[in-house]
């Protein structure tokens, strides 16, 4: 169930990063830019911030793998348990039950959590 996880972790940070560009940041910075959109240093942090959350669950997923069998793997797990809940949550807030995000993150919490109590 480990490894299903760190699958579903890696493959949601290559779509989060690749449907964001096309599907949200791609069209937002085609826009005219209106506000605090007209500072390239925004737009910058804007999408760096972006693709550094997808790194950011690569890095998880290395993680788990590296803190398998090992006496640090229960840390390793809560702490992705407790991250993927709360991102889990911020999607079903921000969007609702359909949101990719959502749902990956759900599969993956639920995974961790049965492979630690089994």
């Amino acid at each position: 169930m480990l490894y299903a996880a760190v699958l579903i972790l890696l493959a949601t940070g290559v779509l989060h990063s690749y449907l964001g560009e096309a599907r949200i940041l791609g069209p937002l910075f085609a826009l005219p830019p209106q506000g605090v959109m007209k500072s390239r240093r925004v737009r910058g942090i804007l999408r760096g911030a972006w693709h550094i959350t997808s790194l950011a669950w690569a890095g998880l997923a290395i993680v788990l793998v590296l803190a398998a069998g090992t006496a640090f793997e229960p840390a390793a797990v809560w702490t992705t348990v407790a991250i993927g809940a709360t991102t889990a949550l911020v999607c079903l807030a921000s969007w609702g039950v359909t949101h990719p995000g959502f749902i990956a993150f759900t599969i993956c919490t639920a995974l961790l959590v049965v492979q630690r109590l089994a």
